[in-house]
């Protein structure tokens, strides 16, 4: 084999690259209109990716509620002025154990206004305000994707029929 014939053979196995076009290039047949629709899709994909992390903080609250109402049911099963006393710091020390009394040092305010009824907090109470937001978060997260697909998809129909169109004529 020559060294021509080899050159010219590794020019017939060579490819030519891929023109890559550019994104915003894709959408040069949209009109305002479909800018719009487009615009308002983004949106919404951005309002149903940040309720991912809202969901994640409601969940670690809701956990923390549960953790934090359980924490004391060895310590005073059912005996709910004895945690008081001891919260406020006004009863003795003398039955706890020890790990009530670590389980009890280390409350924070919230924990002893949840438990001690300063402000008429309780656990399902908590609890329940996790799950309204739970609920709006869903219902927020549902229209908004409802938006997303729909004006996506409503664009891009549109803008695959004026290609058609331009197309065929």
């Amino acid at each position: 084999m020559t060294k021509k014939e080899k050159t010219s053979k590794k020019k017939k196995d060579e490819k030519e690259p891929v023109k890559k076009v550019p994104y915003f290039k894709l959408y040069r047949f949209a009109s305002k209109a479909d800018w719009l629709l487009i615009a308002f899709g983004w949106l919404s994909a951005i309002i149903v990716g940040v309720s991912q992390p809202a969901m994640v903080i409601f969940f670690g609250n809701s956990v923390n509620d549960f953790t934090s109402a359980g924490k004391f049911q060895a310590c005073f099963p059912g005996d709910a002025e004895a945690l008081i006393k001891f919260a406020n710091q006004t009863g003795s020390a003398d039955d706890i154990s020890d790990y009530c009394l670590l389980t009890l040092s280390t409350l924070t305010d919230r924990e002893k206004d949840l438990f001690a009824g300063g402000s008429g907090a309780s656990t399902s109470g908590t609890m329940m305000d996790n799950i309204w937001w739970f609920i709006g978060i869903g219902v927020i997260v549902w229209l908004a994707g409802w938006i997303q697909t729909a004006t996506l998809m409503y664009s891009a129909d549109r803008q695959v029929n004026f290609l058609r169109a331009t197309y065929f004529s």
